[in-house]
């Protein structure tokens, strides 16, 4: 019983992490982003998960029929983000 009640409160849980980016730019300043579950909320604005392509998830509002065209792609191993092909380098907190 204990097991099962286990499982099930893993499978209940939400992921939560905030990134820290910033741009080859040094003029540019760094930011943050939050990957709550499936939702990302950049500058304040939340984004839905559009599905992912290998190791690379992309993210928009609304997303697009084809989610390789969204506007933003997270590859969350390496922590390079591009926002309309832009490239950012991050790193979890």
């Amino acid at each position: 019983m204990v097991i099962v009640t286990l499982f099930l409160i893993g499978c209940d849980r939400n992921d939560y992490v905030t990134w820290k980016c910033s741009s080859a730019d040094p003029q540019e300043k760094a930011f943050s982003f939050i990957l709550e579950g499936s939702k990302m909320t950049l500058v304040g604005t939340p984004y839905s998960f559009c599905g992912s392509y290998g190791a690379n998830s992309f993210f928009d509002t609304p997303c697009p029929p084809t989610p390789t065209d969204a506007h933003i792609m997270f590859h969350q191993k390496s922590g390079a983000l591009f926002i309309n092909s832009k490239p950012y380098r991050c790193k979890s907190l």
